[in-house]
């Protein structure tokens, strides 16, 4: 986990995903209100199963504010990468 501002970056690796709902869940209690999620290769897939378990435990106090998709060179060739930024209001969204 780094931080940049009030922006948590997270990560996505071989750790379990019930293990970083925690982690983003006592960032969530110290005040952090923007959480960006990040994996590359297969763990693509498991950024958006966190988000999606992150849902339903927190409900409407979650959206996703931004992502973005891609390709990035690396000293191993090519790797695709998945990011998605969530912003957390503990009173909810206005639809």
């Amino acid at each position: 986990m780094e931080t940049n501002g009030n922006i948590l970056r997270i990560n996505i690796g071989s750790r379990s995903i019930d293990e970083y709902i925690l982690s983003i869940i006592v960032e969530l209690n110290r005040g952090f209100r923007v959480i960006e999620l990040r994996g590359t290769g297969d763990n693509i897939c498991k950024v958006a199963d966190v988000y999606v378990e992150l849902k339903k435990r927190l409900g409407g106090a979650i959206k996703i504010i931004e992502g973005n998709t891609g390709t990035a060179r690396s000293r191993s060739g090519r790797k695709n990468y998945m990011w998605i930024r969530i912003g957390y209001n503990p009173v909810g969204w206005e639809e």
